[in-house]
């Protein structure tokens, strides 16, 4: 289980968590430190404990693929008929 405080809480109500770290998400050309939350019910993209970017029902998720090259990532996300691509790697500390 993991441990988390008030403003997460707050945030997800009864969920339970699965993941949460630090990520930086690939946009074209820019690279965005966020925060990647997993929960039972949802995957969330986080600016900041208290600032939801986005949020995505796992059901909504139709696939992941890993890098064999680098810790990068891509989260396949089907929302009305058309297929997001999110691409994400693991923040180095």
């Amino acid at each position: 289980m993991i441990v988390y405080d008030k403003e997460i809480k707050k945030l997800i109500g009864t969920e339970e968590i699965t993941y949460m770290g630090n990520i930086i998400k690939i946009n074209k050309t820019e690279e965005e430190p966020n925060i990647l939350l997993l929960t039972n019910q949802k995957l969330y993209n986080l600016k900041s404990k208290k600032n939801v970017k986005s949020k995505i029902s796992i059901s909504t998720i139709i696939g992941l693929t890993k890098s064999s090259q680098s810790d990068e990532f891509i989260i396949h996300i089907e929302k009305m008929k058309m297929i997001f691509i999110i691409k994400v790697k693991i923040k180095e500390k």
